[in-house]
């Protein structure tokens, strides 16, 4: 159960991540996040307002939450900055959204960037951005990043989808679990 100055009671297909030390939750519900205390209690608005703001990550360090966003009147990843409480836009597309956001590392992140056609679903491909202001960053512009993950071909209204990005410390890598369709082709 959620709890919070207006919100009572139960919610579903709820993204969580857990604060680096443990002791906080972060949540979205309703197109907003909260912070709530691993040990119990109530609920307090982190990111709120018109904006629809789902999938909070905490970043390897601690000090950032990378969130889905559509405040730029599109889907996009956003950095809030824990200690500032400031925000900031990280992907820029103007057409195609970008969500499922996870970091990489403290300088690099991933996400899904969705393309449409015809067909009314969306089909996924796994782009690597770097944090706009880091060493050696591209512009920060609509099309920066790189293709980690594609479709078979451009006119495949089919990819990769719903990722999930875990560290394995028995051997000190990274791994990128991700459904496919492969169901469905053109579009």
């Amino acid at each position: 159960m959620v709890r919070s100055g207006f919100l009572k009671g139960l919610t579903s297909r709820m993204n969580v991540d857990i604060s680096k030390d443990g002791a906080t939750l972060f949540v979205d519900m309703l197109g907003d996040i909260y912070t709530l205390p691993v040990a119990g209690g109530t609920a307090s608005p982190l990111l709120t307002g018109t904006a629809f703001q789902v999938q909070p990550k905490v970043s390897p360090d601690g000090t950032k939450l990378l969130y889905t966003s559509d405040d730029s009147g599109c889907d996009n990843l956003w950095v809030y900055d824990l200690g500032t409480k400031s925000n900031t836009q990280v992907t820029f597309e103007v057409y195609h959204f970008v969500s499922n956001g996870w970091w990489i590392n403290s300088t690099h992140f991933a996400g899904v960037k969705w393309y449409t056609s015809t067909r009314s679903i969306s089909a996924g491909e796994i782009w690597v951005f770097q944090m706009p202001g880091t060493p050696g960053a591209p512009p920060s512009e609509a099309g920066s990043g790189s293709r980690l993950v594609g479709r078979p071909g451009p006119d495949y209204q089919v990819g990769p989808e719903e990722p999930a990005y875990d560290y394995v410390a028995q051997n000190d890598s990274q791994v990128l679990f991700y459904s496919h369709n492969d169901a469905d082709g053109f579009s």
